[in-house]
């Protein structure tokens, strides 16, 4: 600037020449370059080093706790979940177990020497069973298994 053709662009006076002279050895930006957002940032990272450092750890620290978080918490998400599908598959097993009991001491309830004085034979048992079973659309198909429905005519 100082040897600039045009005396618009030149230094007014020597005092702004030393000012300038001055802020380049201090690393603060001087008026003869161009003021960019660049040029500026570099100086002052220049003057504040070690702060600028301080604080660009202490950002990823931040930035690296949130990753850490939200990952966390996707997981403890996924967990709990799995854990209520789990539940879920618990009480639909207890309360298929529940039925199968109360539908085997139906059957078994006429067989019981204590309630009726006539003998029932294995194949009355089965034919109940399965007069009980297709009434009731409740029961679960597993439970159905047992009793071959279709070859009940194969017990006689």
């Amino acid at each position: 600037m100082a040897l600039r053709k045009e005396p618009g662009r030149r230094y007014a006076s020597v005092e702004q020449f030393n000012d300038d002279l001055a802020r380049h050895l201090n690393g603060f930006p001087v008026r003869a370059g161009k003021d960019t957002v660049r040029y500026r940032t570099g100086k002052f990272i220049t003057r504040h080093r070690f702060g600028v450092v301080i604080s660009a750890l202490g950002l990823l620290l931040i930035i690296a706790f949130a990753a850490a978080m939200t990952f966390q918490q996707r997981q403890t998400f996924q967990a709990r979940v799995r854990a209520e599908e789990e539940r879920d598959r618990a009480e639909l097993e207890r309360d298929k177990a529940t039925r199968t009991s109360a539908f085997l001491m139906d059957v078994f309830e006429l067989a019981d020497p204590y309630r009726t004085a006539d003998t029932v034979t294995a194949r009355e048992l089965m034919e109940n069973a399965a007069k009980q079973l297709k009434a009731d659309p409740k029961v679960a198909p597993r439970a159905l298994a047992p009793f071959p429905l279709d070859r009940l005519g194969d017990f006689r």
